[in-house]
């Protein structure tokens, strides 16, 4: 799908999705996103945002076994910011969290 180590075709399955995706602006001027980490062979969290809600961009990625990042950018107060979350695997990337939306 996104992002693959090795190749398709390895036999290796992609890791589960994360889902429960929430995005929380945080008084201390930042979003914080946290996951239910469903997959047990991810290598990384692939991250991304959107302020349209359909065209996003990779945000950064984050390690195995975390379900959480703090997104520190300096917002546009007029802006919604959307975030969706992926599993990486070594041979396929999972299906997409459910999207999230915050504003500042």
């Amino acid at each position: 799908m996104l992002f693959t180590l090795f190749g398709k075709g390895t036999g290796i399955p992609a890791p589960a999705a994360p889902s429960d995706l929430q995005a929380l602006y945080s008084s201390d001027v930042k979003f914080d996103l946290t996951w239910a980490d469903n997959a047990t062979s991810e290598i990384a969290y692939l991250i991304e945002r959107s302020t349209d809600g359909t065209n996003f961009t990779k945000r950064t990625t984050v390690a195995p076994n975390k379900a959480s990042y703090s997104d520190t950018e300096l917002f546009d107060p007029s802006l919604t910011y959307y975030y969706r979350v992926a599993a990486i695997g070594i041979s396929d990337t999972s299906a997409y969290s459910n999207i999230d939306s915050t504003a500042v």
